[in-house]
């Protein structure tokens, strides 16, 4: 039976930037299981499966649109280093904010992109914003609805 939308599907995979380097890799940690159509991981990826069937094995490259979006420099914002509780402001360190909406809060993580006299650069961009990713993919299991 080919996966449609609202079949729970269990999915092996490896993804891969166009330089090759791995970003992910379903043999550390296992396989990904998901509602197709529920938007729990990128287009790209939710589509790639519909259509298949289990034992599927198929490769696709997914654009910046239909993953995490394009990098936006407007993703960047300059904090006082006496804003920031850290004994030390190092490019690369990841942070994570909590930022309050309403009754709720979400966090959003960001990294240091540049270190100045008395601030710091900080950018909210997904890291892997504006890159197309590569995944090799293997159905290996579908619930339907």
């Amino acid at each position: 039976m080919p996966i449609k939308k609202g079949d729970s599907v269990t999915v092996n995979y490896k993804g891969t930037l166009d330089n090759g380097d791995v970003f992910d890799d379903s043999k550390d940690h296992g396989p990904i299981e998901f509602v197709v159509g529920d938007h729990e991981v990128v287009p790209g990826f939710e589509n790639a499966v519909l259509g298949k069937k289990i034992g599927d094995e198929f490769t696709v490259k997914i654009q910046p649109a239909e993953a995490y979006g394009d990098f936006d420099p407007e993703n960047t914002q300059e904090f006082q280093k006496s804003e920031l509780d850290l004994e030390k402001h190092e490019i690369g360190m990841q942070l994570v904010f909590e930022h309050q909406h309403g009754d709720h809060s979400h966090r959003i993580p960001g990294e240091i992109v540049e270190v100045k006299d008395k601030s710091v650069i900080i950018d909210f961009n997904h890291p892997l914003a504006g890159k197309v990713l590569n995944f090799w993919m293997k159905s290996e299991d579908i619930k339907e609805k």
